[in-house]
């Protein structure tokens, strides 16, 4: 389906996560959803009947997003 991410696009990751922890009170930093899984992706897909770019597939499996 999708490639997963490589080291360097989780190490990006990671810096961001510091960079909005810094910026962000711990009151207020919401964590990233768990990863979605490759066959989450496609239920989704098949579901909507549409087909995600691989770029938001490889960040879907790094970060789900955010719940508020």
């Amino acid at each position: 389906m999708c490639s997963h991410p490589d080291g360097a696009a989780l190490q990006q990751l990671d810096d961001i996560k510091k960079q909005a922890h810094e910026i962000d009170s711990a009151e207020d930093y919401i964590p990233p959803n768990p990863p979605a899984t490759e066959e989450e992706i496609q239920k989704v897909e098949e579901l909507w009947s549409i087909v995600f770019p691989e770029d938001y597939k490889n960040f879907l499996m790094i970060c789900n997003g955010w719940e508020m």
